[in-house]
């Protein structure tokens, strides 16, 4: 009987309530061992009624068993596979061992397909996904769990998730779910549970000490009682001065197993050495004779026998048998159960490896061999974390160096595929220092200084990058064109702008011609202001046709060649390469290399005025990039979205954003995005007409610009802002001096940037007619550019100087269209100037009924989605959705935006002159 929890069992019957009723949500309950959580889940599945029950528990033996736990779960409907779109059917197979092995690809997918089986296997009824000890399930299933929890919401779906709060991994994994942390129970429930199970009504001074000492924990307030005789409960004995809690417990737990005879101690040995391969531990169990060995135990009430085996009183037992038992027994109960996994033949391959492993007394080839075939077993079905721990220690039971360390390159990059980047790094520095053959030490520098850029620090990564490149630039030019790209991106990211890409661009010369060095050239050719940038941008070529569709790609790389692309104004061209890494990532089941091409497109769509598909590709790209662990490319989709945000004047929004980016610069020293992020803030400030605080930001974005060299205007375009601000304040000098500084940015001539200087020019001109004229021109290359809402700006500057002239009328048409652009963009600030000016001529301006900044973020990402064309089963596809949530949020979408039919979304999304 569960004893008191109320507020705890309340917030699961709302949980199984709302699934019942079609609703979806996860809760993860966490706390110490024996506080209850297993009592409430068990509740849970006891309360479920009508919803069916998919469960699992973890393991501590089973950790390295990927996707273990997925399967035990997924198992009654493993028939739906089937009706999965091809790759995420092929993935999830693969993954449950019950497809062909795959080639290496990307994990996500088979996370997806989970999600999609799930919700199909909702339409026949609410479901309550239960797993238990979660903190043991293999970490291939405790990521796909999370990203299916993180994801359901109108399935139909219930998850309850029980854990111990101690790995970091768990607090990760737990992000964006709702977490309940489970204490002990207070002190009159303890009192009611300690009376309860007594028996008899203990002495007040004794129930009082046992709550006391037990932390109202009810696994230590039972087995302290347990533990007390009769004549100490009353209170006519004194107790002991410590009870058997905590660390007490576990040893209490192992003088239970002691006090057994050998048999059965040498049976509950092969039992807690086995995991839950209950089986096999069965079969072991006969092969030494030790048949019925376990009924003892089951007396002293360590085990629970059943149909599937002996089941553990509690995984303090297991842990204490397993830990008590001397080095040699361990090994011992390991050999035995590995002989007889080894007899299963190929089906048993893996258990025996696995166990060999654990009974090794010190370094053997040919464990180590077998060890190292599991993992690539394991990575076949897309658990790389298992396959990087099993490589891992392959690599460890290895006696020849020559041996040891391509296994230590393999097990890093297996880590790297599972986003262990502690373990990667481990592995990969392990590499590099025992790497005798040339190649392979390239490789693995080659690798670690990748993992660093993305996960690490980009100024060592630049510095790797720049090394390695340098240390094979004659016997490997085009690797070393690929690392010096990357290097440069990495140097931009650090704030070593000029130093660094002035480096590399000059080493870059002396390679051989090619897409990689073009690309690389391109971007430090913008960022140092080169007036040859534009020539390496044609040298490009169309990416699109030219290299992405004749073989196998360099993905990561491709989005590098974007980035220059969209730099140098060569919008439509970036644009379509993004399109198409979008459309080979999910038709190479490959998402994680999303990330930095849909940061980058976030931004193309934001200056091309499509401004509901900016935020939407935009939070989806910060969000990909989240749960696969790329912090820099999640820094700069924050960064883009932090500025577009600013132009509709949405302060709180901004702030938020620019706080998460900042914590990022601080761990991986992205300095760039410091400038990027006061630009932000300073153009928010414009927006909303505080000059002098908008003048105080941009000074900031201008000192670390200069700081670090950055010579282009369209990577951080803030100098006309600096300049806007400095002007509506009087601050000529000021002013001058940052137009002179534009006029010495991109020499190659971007469109972009002399749309910019022509617009400073009218904003510093004096006379009149003149001014006008350079707004004009302003206007005339703004729009030939694409980019709407600087066109609006130009507008509106001309209609205000225009409001000052003798022919005050002609302000109306620029007014006007100024005025719509700012509405149709939800630019709120800058429409209610732009209608301040249409109002001294009299004109009211009419506003748009609706806005998208009432959608939710999901919503937005789906409404977008579906003004692609798309269907509902690819927008699932394309944002790792449910179809059921899918079409959740677009009839929500529907109804906030008042439309009827995708004719009518697309619409009501559509920027101005789209």
């Amino acid at each position: 009987m569960l004893i008191g929890r109320e507020a705890e069992r309340e917030r699961i019957s709302a949980l199984l309530g709302g699934a019942a009723e079609g609703r979806s949500g996860a809760l993860v309950i966490v706390g110490d061992p024996g506080v209850g959580k297993t009592a409430l889940v068990e509740h849970a599945i006891s309360s479920a009624g009508d919803l069916r029950v998919a469960r699992a528990t973890g393991f501590e033996m089973e950790t390295d068993l990927a996707f273990a736990g997925l399967a035990s779960i997924l198992g009654p409907f493993v028939h739906l596979i089937e009706a999965l779109v091809a790759p995420q059917a092929a993935a999830l197979s693969g993954a449950l061992g019950i497809g062909p092995p795959l080639p290496p690809g990307d994990r996500f997918t088979a996370y997806v397909g989970a999600l999609n089986v799930l919700a199909e296997a909702a339409e026949s009824g609410p479901l309550l996904v239960v797993v238990d000890d979660a903190h043991w399930l293999d970490p291939a299933s405790l990521d796909a769990l999370a990203f299916v929890a993180r994801r359901v919401t109108a399935e139909g779906i219930a998850i309850l998730a029980a854990a111990r709060h101690e790995p970091p991994a768990m607090t990760r994994r737990t992000q964006g779910i709702e977490v309940l942390q489970l204490e002990g129970l207070p002190l009159d429930d303890a009192r009611r549970l300690i009376e309860g199970h007594a028996g008899r009504l203990p002495a007040p001074t004794v129930t009082a000490q046992i709550a006391h000492q037990g932390a109202g924990n009810p696994l230590a307030l039972i087995e302290a009682v347990d533990a007390l005789s009769a004549a100490q409960l009353s209170g006519s004995q004194p107790l002991p001065d410590v009870l058997p809690v905590g660390e007490a417990l576990a040893r209490a737990f192992t003088a239970q197993a002691q006090a057994l005879d050998e048999r059965a101690s040498r049976a509950l040995l092969i039992a807690a050495a086995g995991g839950g391969d209950a089986g096999l531990v069965n079969e072991t169990l006969a092969q030494l004779g030790l048949d019925g060995a376990l009924v003892d135990a089951e007396a002293a009430g360590l085990v629970r026998l059943g149909p599937e085996g002996a089941r553990f009183r509690h995984p303090l037992v297991r842990s204490g048998i397993y830990r008590s038992a001397s080095p040699d027994d361990r090994r011992g109960a390991h050999r035995a159960l590995a002989e007889v996994a080894l007899a299963r033949g190929a089906d048993g391959a893996h258990a025996a490896a696995r166990h060999n492993a654990a009974a090794a007394t010190g370094p053997d080839e040919n464990v180590a061999a077998a060890l190292a075939a599991a993992g690539r077993a394991a990575a076949s079905r897309l658990g790389y974390a298992e396959a990087a721990s099993l490589v891992a220690r392959a690599a460890e039971l290895t006696p020849d160096g020559d041996m040891r360390a391509p296994r230590l390159l393999e097990a890093g990059s297996l880590a790297t595929l599972a986003g262990q980047s502690d373990l990667a790094r481990t592995a990969l520095d392990r590499a590099i220092s025992e790497a005798r053959d040339p190649q392979l030490g390239s490789a693995a520098r080659g690798a670690r200084a990748h993992l660093e850029m993305w996960t690490g620090n980009v100024i060592r990564a630049r510095q790797m990058l720049t090394d390695e490149a340098m240390r094979i630039f004659d016997a490997a030019p085009q690797a070393a064109a690929t690392l010096l790209l990357d290097a440069a991106l990495a140097a931009e990211m650090a704030g070593d702008v000029h130093g660094a890409a002035g480096h590399t661009a000059g080493r870059a010369r002396e390679l051989p011609p090619g897409v990689h060095l073009a690309a690389a050239r391109a971007v430090t050719a913008v960022l140092c202001g080169e007036i040859d940038a534009q020539e390496w941008i044609e040298a490009i070529g169309d990416p699109v046709n030219d290299h992405l569709g004749s073989g196998p790609l360099d993905l990561a790389s491709a989005g590098v060649w974007q980035t220059a692309l969209a730099w140098c104004g060569a919008h439509e061209s970036s644009a379509a390469l993004a399109g198409r890494l979008e459309h080979l990532a999910h038709s190479l089941s490959a998402p994680s290399v999303l990330p930095l091409p849909l940061a980058n497109l976030a931004e193309l769509r934001w200056l091309s005025g499509d401004w509901p598909g900016a935020v939407a590709i935009g939070q989806a790209a910060a969000e990909l990039a989240d749960e696969i662990g790329m912090v820099g490319a999640a820094a700069l989709a924050r960064t883009h979205l932090t500025r577009l945000f600013a132009t509709r004047g949405e302060a709180g929004h901004c702030h938020a954003l620019s706080e998460s980016v900042m914590a990022t610069v601080h761990a991986n020293g992205s300095h760039s995005f410091v400038v990027y992020l006061h630009a932000a803030l300073g153009l928010l400030e414009l927006s909303l007409g505080r000059f002098e605080a908008a003048l105080r930001e941009l000074t900031v974005a201008d000192d670390r610009a200069r700081a670090v060299d950055l010579r282009s205007h369209t990577v951080v375009p803030f100098l006309p802002d600096l300049i806007e601000a400095a002007v509506s304040l009087d601050r000529r000098d000021l002013a001058d001096r940052a137009f002179e500084r534009l006029l010495e940015l991109d020499p190659a001539g971007f469109l972009r940037t002399r749309a910019a200087v022509a617009r400073c020019r009218g904003l510093l001109e004096q006379d009149h007619g003149a001014a006008i004229e350079h707004l004009r021109t302003a206007i005339e290359l703004e729009d030939r550019a694409g980019v709407p809402f600087e066109a609006a700006r130009s507008r509106l500057l001309l209609g205000e100087r225009l409001l000052h002239t003798r022919t005050r009328r002609e302000a109306l048409a620029p007014l006007e269209r100024a005025f719509a652009t700012f509405d149709a963009l939800e630019a709120r600030p800058w429409a209610d100037r732009a209608a301040n000016g249409l109002g001294t001529l009299r004109a009211r301006p009419r506003r748009s009924g609706t806005s998208t900044a009432d959608l939710t973020p999901q919503e937005l990402q789906v409404a977008h989605a579906a003004t692609e064309g798309l269907t509902n089963k690819q927008i699932a596809a394309h944002l790792f959705l449910s179809v059921k949530t899918v079409e959740f949020h677009l009839r929500n979408a529907y109804g906030k935006l008042g439309v009827r039919s995708r004719t009518q979304l697309a619409a009501q999304l559509r920027g101005p002159d789209r």
